[in-house]
């Protein structure tokens, strides 16, 4: 079955910014930027962000460290610095994001 590539993004996004506690929580386009613009430029900030991280937010922690204090503080931290790349690479493309 193939999911589009929209619909992906749409998912990650939402899942991005259901936490606001966590980093970003909205993102808007203030250059005009079209719905395929939008697409691309999350896509490839949330590349660099999972580059620079190492962090993939859409994969659970496995089962294992799941129950570990510590590695559930490592996952916050490198989601707190994933949403930081996210949204610096989003306002260098035009976006604001709060």
């Amino acid at each position: 079955m193939k999911i589009p590539i929209r619909t992906i993004l749409s998912i990650l996004l939402t899942m991005i910014v259901a936490s606001p506690s966590d980093g970003v929580s909205l993102i808007y386009a203030e250059q005009g930027q079209s719905q395929e613009q939008q697409n691309r430029d999350i896509r490839e900030c949330n590349l660099r962000a999972r580059q620079q991280t190492g962090l993939d937010p859409t994969r659970p922690l496995p089962k294992d460290e799941a129950n570990s204090q510590a590695s559930r503080q490592r996952r916050q931290q490198q989601l707190q610095a994933y949403n930081q790349v996210l949204a610096t690479c989003l306002k260098e493309r035009g976006y604001r994001v709060e």
